[in-house]
């Protein structure tokens, strides 16, 4: 489990410079359901603050 882990700190490290953010700055999410309930309560958003997201539907997977 731990190389999962790793690997995911990775990938946000690349995705962070391609998008020209720190990795902490970074979320993978299971589900675009999960982060729309749950990231409102727990991030603390400010001016600036940007969601990247795709316009992909369910059957785009």
């Amino acid at each position: 489990m731990t190389r999962v882990f790793d690997e995911l700190r990775v990938a946000r490290e690349v995705l962070g410079r391609y998008v020209n953010c720190s990795a902490d700055d970074l979320a993978f999410v299971t589900n675009a359901t999960s982060p729309s309930t749950s990231s409102p309560a727990v991030c603390r958003w400010g001016a600036g603050d940007e969601v990247l997201a795709t316009d992909l539907g369910i059957w785009g997977v």
